[in-house]
C-alpha cells in the first residue's frame, strides 16, 4: 500500500482558484476603503450671519421726579472718644537681634544644664552599680570564709 502512493502521478497545481480569491479580496478591500471615506462625508451647510444691524434710535430722556423733602435732622449725639490704644514701639532690628541672641544663650544654657544633669545621673548610676558589685563581692567573700570555718571545725 505504501507503494501505491508513489505510483500515482503528482497533482497538477492550478493557479485559478488562488488568483480568483486574491482578486476578490482586493476588490472587497477597495470597496471598503471607498465606503469608509464617503459614508460620513456630507456637504457643509451654508451659514448666513448679519454683520451689521440697524442702529437703534435713542428715546427721549425721562423726566426726573422732584426730589423728596429732606427729613428734619435729629440732634446728633457725639460719641464718646474711644480710649487710645498704647502705641507699640517700632521694632528695631538691633533690638530683635539682641532678643534673639538672649534667647539663643538661654536655650544653650538650658541644654548645658540638661547635659550636666544627665552626666550627674549617669555618674550616680555608675557609683550605685559599683557599690552593689562591691557588696556582692564582700558577701561572697564572707560566705567563702564561713564555709571554710565550718569545714575546719
Amino acid at each position: 500500500m505504501a507503494m501505491a502512493r508513489f505510483d500515482r502521478p503528482p497533482r497538477q497545481q492550478s493557479l485559478g482558484k488562488p488568483v480568483t480569491l486574491a482578486l476578490l479580496m482586493h476588490v472587497l478591500l477597495v470597496a471598503m476603503l471607498a465606503f469608509g471615506t464617503h459614508w460620513r462625508s456630507s456637504e457643509p451647510e451654508a451659514v448666513d450671519a448679519e454683520l451689521w444691524s440697524s442702529v437703534p434710535q435713542l428715546a427721549a430722556p425721562r423726566v426726573a421726579p422732584p426730589p423728596p423733602e429732606p427729613p428734619t435732622p435729629q440732634p446728633v449725639l457725639q460719641p464718646q472718644p474711644a480710649p487710645k490704644a498704647p502705641e507699640e514701639p517700632k521694632p528695631d532690628i538691633a533690638l530683635e537681634q539682641k532678643k534673639l541672641a538672649q534667647e539663643r544663650a538661654k536655650l544653650e544654657q538650658q541644654q548645658e544644664q540638661q547635659r550636666l544633669e544627665q552626666e550627674k545621673l549617669a555618674k550616680k548610676q555608675q557609683e550605685e552599680k559599683r557599690t552593689r558589685e562591691e557588696l556582692a563581692l564582700l558577701q561572697l567573700v564572707q560566705q567563702d570564709q564561713q564555709a571554710r570555718l565550718a569545714k575546719a571545725t
